[in-house]
């Protein structure tokens, strides 16, 4: 296999004798003995905790779980590299998908089929597992569907349920969810949505990981609460029935707040009740969550309001002093103590407002629609009016609205949310002819390029200028900055690599390129007049984020190049770049990797303006015709050079190893593809920059 290191290989084993059709199982084993247990990252891509390679003397894998794989689930799951040698930022796992729908007629079957498609809109993030929560029959009724395997699955799973599929729904709310296993192996028990009691008052699904979840478990089982499965999410549902039953006329919101208040770690969860019919919670921390809104009539305001908590209210310091307490119980944050953690909340901690988006010309609520995800790219089917949430936000959707709260106001954060219009097509989500999605989005390349560059580029003979726009208030502040620090990982580590002598040609200034990881662990010292590049397809990138979060907090001018607008990094950067590449779905970043680096080389020249002596006009003159141009990817991309590919896989006669002879820029673009296929990579003595270009 192409994408195995050194400290591994690849065993194949027939698994004919296990109850399933003979064909090959695909196991990672440690080259020093197969007594070994498979590296954990490894296996969290490849079927994790599912099969775990535990190897007897003899060969034989042992099962750890009573799950037993069918041959299609096995296939589809192995399929594809090895991402721990790729080192890629892309964000693989958990999917969230929800849908509401308020006085617009949904039978169940139309219900259940936008729940299944905006986790098949997920299916390129790889998962282990899959299920839903909607309305039952009865009053306050719950039905939870669960099913390890693909969406395919859970779908047939529902199909034979003996539930009216013609019940209709005025107003309904339903949350959906694909998991790979963090906490617990993968099964029916340990799947989402969790349930907090066997009645399903409360109903979770979850992205991220709790990091406090065992002591939440602990406290709660002090309570009574028995817990049915392995994972941290339960403990979020059941600490909203505690929270509840400590308070029956709570508010939704509320009771959120003091759910939220007491998780540790990143997250982005729903939350739905049987006590609080046809409404949702979404919150995200460090988790990307998106709302996708449509009305049948056209909105009054294009932007939602934030509330804050009342300030009268005692904020919490910590997860282990509730947000709820009262100031009136005579609790100061310094004396209340992890025995309050349960404590009831106050039912006046966050005031319900009317959002005036939402409302018809006789002040009415709208028919509408909400779709919310984890992805854009699952509620572009739906529509194209969205709202990014921000991190602490706590979003409630109830009787045709959606209001935003914050636990607290913080400075400098916006008291709007804005609502946007995607400009991502369903088409782009597509593989089209192709055979796969990283094979697709190797030939969008010289469109992708020339989308990075639409706008900004101009290369008339007298005006050869750079404009971008995300930094034109900010660039004269860079040029002052003492240093420049790109930041970043994964694929987009080696982007910055790659354009750093270019970097420091053509501004003079001192470059440095950290990986955000590395980063973090040495507290690498920042200063106010430093200049920190945050560079990431998603935007989501959780070592970034952290590190993004450490250089605000020094008081560092940050630049954010991304690829997902709306993404945490493009939000919380005081200016950037978006580079316009369009979805990129594969694990194997190809169209984003070239367009960080023309953004990043623009970004270079728009710098360099000020010069009155450029030594490199001849290199800007040569970089502004080839990337305008695009002549090169168009030429090596071409439908013939694909038919020789195909036919090449086909025949097996792809190298296992090729060298490749570069210089400067060209070298490390190759570097990262390279490592990923094993082969072999020969750094020339010329380094000359327009060689690297050419």
């Amino acid at each position: 296999m192409a994408y195995c290191s050194d400290n591994y290989k690849i065993t194949h084993f027939s698994y004919d004798n296990w109850g399933v059709d003979n064909r090959v199982l695909e196991y990672v084993c440690r080259k020093e003995g197969n007594s070994d247990r498979v590296a954990d990252e490894l296996l969290h891509w490849h079927f994790r905790q599912c099969v775990l390679a535990n190897m007897k003397g003899d060969g034989e894998p042992v099962f750890e779980h009573d799950f037993l794989p069918d041959a299609d689930m096995i296939g589809e799951i192995l399929r594809g590299p090895y991402p721990a040698e790729l080192d890629t930022e892309q964000p693989c796992g958990n999917g969230i998908f929800g849908y509401v729908n308020y006085i617009v007629e949904k039978n169940r079957k139309e219900i259940l089929d936008k729940l299944l498609n905006g986790l098949l809109r997920l299916d390129y993030r790889g998962y282990d597992s899959a299920g839903l929560a909607i309305d039952g029959d009865k009053k306050k009724e719950i039905f939870i569907y669960k099913e390890v395997g693909k969406v395919a699955r859970l779908k047939k799973l529902i199909a034979e349920d003996k539930a009216d599929p013609t019940k209709v729904f005025e107003s309904h709310a339903g949350i959906a969810h694909t998991r790979w296993a963090t906490h617990g192996s993968p099964s029916r028990t340990n799947c989402h949505p969790h349930r907090s009691d066997p009645k399903s008052e409360f109903v979770v699904v979850h992205n991220g990981i709790t990091t406090n979840y065992k002591k939440l478990r602990g406290l709660l089982a002090g309570k009574g609460f028995k817990f049915e499965t392995e994972t941290d999410t339960e403990a979020i549902a059941k600490l909203a029935k505690y929270i509840y039953d400590e308070n029956p006329t709570i508010e939704f919101t509320t009771l959120a707040k003091a759910v939220i208040q007491e998780l540790e770690g990143a997250f982005g969860l729903l939350i739905k009740s049987s006590h609080y019919p046809h409404e949702i919670i979404a919150a995200r921390k460090g988790s990307p969550l998106v709302v996708g809104i449509r009305t049948q009539g056209k909105m009054k305001v294009d932007f939602v309001d934030v509330e804050a908590a009342d300030e009268g209210i005692l904020p919490a310091e910590t997860a282990s002093q509730n947000v709820a307490i009262k100031q009136s119980h005579g609790l100061s944050p310094s004396s209340a103590s992890s025995s309050n953690m349960l404590a009831p909340p106050d039912k006046n901690l966050l005031h319900r407002s009317q959002s005036r988006a939402f409302l018809s010309e006789d002040g009415v609520p709208m028919p509408t629609e909400f779709s919310l995800s984890s992805d854009p790219a699952a509620v572009i089917e739906y529509t194209k009016k969205v709202l990014y949430l921000e991190d602490d936000d706590i979003a409630h959707i109830h009787d045709g609205q959606l209001n935003i709260h914050r636990i607290s106001k913080d400075i400098g954060t916006s008291n709007v949310r804005v609502i946007q219009n995607i400009e991502l097509e369903l088409q782009e989500m597509m593989k089209g002819n192709f055979d796969y999605f990283m094979q697709k989005e190797i030939f969008e390349q010289p469109e992708s390029v020339i989308n990075a560059m639409r706008g900004r580029l101009t290369t008339d003979a007298e005006n050869k200028a750079v404009t971008l726009g995300g930094l034109s208030q900010y660039i004269s502040t860079i040029r002052r900055s003492r240093r420049i620090v790109f930041i970043a990982c994964g694929t987009s580590y080696h982007s910055c690599v790659a354009v750093r002598g270019i970097f420091e040609e053509l501004t003079e200034t001192p470059i440095a390129v950290e990986l955000a990881s590395d980063f973090l662990d040495r507290q690498a010292p920042v200063f106010r007049d430093d200049t920190c590049v945050f560079v990431a397809q998603s935007g989501e990138t959780a070592d970034s984020l952290m590190a993004l979060r450490y250089c605000l907090g020094r008081g560092a001018m940050t630049v954010g190049i991304v690829n997902v607008v709306g993404s945490s990094i493009s939000i919380l950067t005081h200016c950037g770049v978006h580079i316009n590449a369009g979805p990129e779905i594969g694990v194997a970043s190809t169209k984003a990797y070239t367009s960080q680096m023309v953004c990043m080389v623009m970004f270079a020249l728009a710098l360099s303006e000020d010069r009155s002596i450029c030594p490199t006009i001849r290199l800007i003159n040569l970089l502004m015709v080839e990337l305008k141009t695009s002549l090169p990817l168009h030429r090596i991309l071409s439908s013939r050079s694909r038919h020789r590919l195909r036919l090449l896989r086909q025949h097996d006669q792809l190298p296992n190893q090729s060298p490749i002879d570069g210089a400067g820029l060209a070298t490390q673009s190759a570097a990262p593809r390279q490592r990923g296929g094993c082969g072999l990579c020969r750094r020339s003595t010329r380094s000359r920059s327009e060689d690297a270009v050419r």
